[in-house]
């Protein structure tokens, strides 16, 4: 069986719009046991707001994570609001690949032990909400971003 699964290919995935023969958590855990040399993140949603949705950005939810071998990334996103791990590795910014391509920046406590990784995307999948397996607070925004629309 390949390691290699075409939805990796996204930076940003709508769970619901995964044909259903698509294992995410599967194909994840199959790119990191083959060995990945760079920080490999995707954010994931139930699905993207639109531009004619009335919450829009305000309002999505989302769920950023990553794969590195040992260590994993996790964040929260609510509207303009982020939330990390309470126990999450690093302290400060680190770089990341979007979709193992586009370098993105993730915030201080973000990068936490595989296993945590893959219990809160097994979770985010079945429920669509932000795990409950995982301890959050408010995260840190990248400098320059606002944490309210302009």
């Amino acid at each position: 069986m390949s390691y290699w699964a075409p939805v990796l290919e996204r930076g940003w995935i709508a769970v619901d719009d995964l044909p259903p023969e698509v294992d995410l958590l599967a194909a994840v855990k199959q790119l990191n046991e083959h060995g990945v040399e760079v920080l490999w993140v995707w954010e994931l949603a139930s699905r993207w707001a639109g531009e004619d949705d009335p919450e829009g950005e305000e309002q999505q939810e989302s769920l950023t994570i990553g794969v590195f071998n040992e260590t994993g990334v996790l964040t929260w996103r609510k509207g303009f609001s982020l939330w990390a791990p309470t126990r999450g590795l690093n302290t400060e910014w680190e770089d990341a690949r979007l979709a193992g391509f586009y370098e993105v920046g993730i915030p201080p406590r973000s990068i936490v032990p595989i296993d945590v990784v893959y219990t809160a995307l097994a979770e985010f999948l079945s429920t669509g909400s932000r795990p409950t397996s995982v301890e959050w607070e408010l995260g840190e925004r990248m400098p320059g971003i606002p944490s309210e629309p302009m």
